[in-house]
Formats: C-alpha cells, structure tokens, sequence
C-alpha cells in the first residue's frame, strides 16, 4: 500500500498532527503539503489534513478535494480551537466530511489546537458575542495538540491501517 500524508496548516497544529501520522505509518509513504501536491494516481490511501475555519473545512481542505482528490481512499485528520464535547463539534466534523463525498471517507481525527492571538484577538474584537466568548477561550487551547493528541492521531492512523 503506497500511501500519502497531505496537508495544510497555517498555525504548525495541522503540521504537528501530519508529522506524527506520517512518522507512524510504515507502509511507503509520503508528506507532502497540498501545494506541493501533483498527482495522487499512485496512491492507494490519502490522509488530508486541514484546520477546520468557521466551523467548516478551510479553503484550503475544500479547494484540494475539488481539484485534486477524487475517487481515493482517503482519512481527513483536522484540528480546531473547540472543545470535543461542545455541540457545535459535530457540525464541524460533519461539514467536513462532506467535502469527501467524491471518494471512499474511511474516517476522521479531529483534535484541539491552540487558537492564534490574532484569530481570539479579532473574535474578541468582533461585535458578535458569541465569537467574543470564543476568542476570550484561546487559553484553553494552549499547548495543544498535545501529547494525548498525538498519540490518538497515531492510534487513528493505526486502526484505518488494519482495514
């Protein structure tokens, strides 16, 4: 099984997370950032990363699968500021399964990672109340991904392995 690791990251969260994934996998693999991206053909699995960003997958998670990743076995790993348990998680996770609906979705990690100052900063400075009350929360996301993250994204990986 040839297999890529792909992925997008603007804050190093969505990187930490693809290094651990790709360090872990034994099979012949490749890590490559979706820019560097310029054919899938050879592989027979795909694990795309991404932040997730307003409550859905960023640009970035929905402009690859629109232009380069159809009809492939693929796991999405993303991360965001939320609590797992808060009731908006699984709207997220759910919008970004759906950018995956052109290929086999064998599943997804989803993770904490810390919020940038500059992303609580302009929610903090926004009008609407409910983003206020979400920037002021970027002290419980510091120092994630975490160890316990990590370690569950490499179990992830491990478990769609045995497939």
């Amino acid at each position: 099984m040839n297999i890529l690791v792909t992925y997008h990251s603007e804050t190093g969260n969505t990187k930490k997370i693809a290094h651990a994934i790709y360090e872990s996998i034994k099979e012949p693999k490749d890590l490559l950032t979706f820019n560097e991206i310029s054919d899938v053909d050879k592989y027979d699995l795909i694990l795309v990363g991404f932040p997730i960003h307003e409550f859905g997958p960023s640009k970035n998670g929905l402009k690859i699968f629109g232009e380069r990743i159809t009809n492939k076995k693929v796991a999405l790993f993303v991360t965001h500021a939320m609590l797992e348990e808060a009731p908006l998680s699984n709207i997220q996770i759910s919008n970004c399964k759906k950018i995956a609906k052109e290929n086999n979705l064998l599943g997804v990690y989803s993770c904490r990672g810390a919020l940038s100052e500059s992303v609580a900063m302009h929610m903090i400075n926004s009008k609407d109340e409910k983003m206020i009350n979400f920037g002021k929360m970027r002290g419980q996301t510091i120092g994630h991904p975490d160890e316990n993250d990590i370690n569950n994204a490499i179990t992830f990986t491990k478990s769609l392995l045995e497939l």
